[in-house]
């Protein structure tokens, strides 16, 4: 629809509407940040982590110790081929020492991870593996020496 073909009425309404659009986005334009990272607007609202240099990283930095542990978890297994270390021994050692420097040392993003993975609940990490670990053991049994065990 082009404006010429608005009658008076609705060109008024349709100005009216557009300045309290226009009102509506100074308004928005006009807050600003305080030293604390607050967000203050002219009519006093505040609006809390409106500073964008403050914001958490916590699930990129989980998600990135993610992938670096299984990395590190290949790596291990490649070293228990080579010098017959069981696995498990080995990446049980890493976590020790992974755990005792994220609390000693400040190790950046991935001793963020390490301390957020340290605060989950243990029912919720046993409900989340304990099927996977059960599949796997029951998938990689050997049906006959299971049949001779059973009698």
């Amino acid at each position: 629809m082009d404006l010429n073909e608005l009658t008076t009425n609705e060109h008024l309404h349709f100005d009216s509407y557009r300045r309290s659009l226009e009102t509506k986005e100074e308004h928005v334009t006009k807050s600003y940040v305080d030293k604390d990272g607050v967000g203050h607007t002219p009519n006093g609202l505040v609006h809390a982590g409106t500073n964008e240099h403050e914001h958490s990283t916590i699930a990129l930095d989980c998600t990135l110790f993610l992938f670096l542990m299984m990395a590190i978890g290949q790596f291990c297994k490649q070293i228990s081929h080579k010098t017959g270390i069981p696995y498990t021994s080995i990446i049980t050692v890493i976590g020790v020492v992974f755990g005792i420097l994220s609390i000693r040392t400040n190790m950046g993003r991935v001793g963020k991870a390490i301390i957020a993975y340290s605060d989950f609940d243990p029912h919720l990490l046993l409900l989340i593996f304990l099927p996977a670990l059960i599949f796997e053991s029951a998938f990689n049994s050997d049906w006959h020496i299971f049949k001779v065990e059973l009698g």
